[in-house]
């Protein structure tokens, strides 16, 4: 008789996000843990969802392992669905939500620093003391 067919991926551990929740930091995604027939490939979508982690959306062109918030991610969390592949089937499985993400401190500020050093150096000239 033929070998039983192997069995399809089922999802023991969460995906998992590492990184911080800011604005223009690469946040990585690990597959988590899957048990089934191998050889097994993984998909990443990103989702975007509320303040909470919940009512979740994919977000266009974030299929990798690694996503830069946006400035639209600002206020949002974050979450990741790895789907697991095999000769089987596939499942999906999903990170827990990061927390809102926040405004990166150096985005929000770098236009203005640049700004004021432009017109104090073209505005008011310095003699030194003599």
């Amino acid at each position: 008789p033929p070998p039983p067919p192997p069995p399809p991926p089922h999802n023991l551990e969460r995906p998992q996000i590492t990184c911080q929740a800011v604005q223009g930091s690469v946040l990585t995604a690990s597959a988590g843990l899957w048990s089934g027939g191998t050889p097994m490939t993984f998909a990443y979508r990103w989702e975007r969802c509320d303040r909470t982690g919940s009512s979740c959306a994919p977000i266009s062109d974030a299929v990798a392992a690694t996503y830069t918030p946006k400035r639209k991610d600002v206020g949002r969390a974050l979450r990741v669905a790895v789907t697991a592949t095999n000769a089987a089937g596939s499942s999906i499985g999903f990170s827990l939500p990061t927390s809102p993400i926040v405004r990166s401190a150096g985005a929000s500020f770098a236009p203005l620093t640049a700004s004021l050093t432009h017109r104090f150096r073209t505005r008011f000239w310095l003699r030194p003391r003599g």
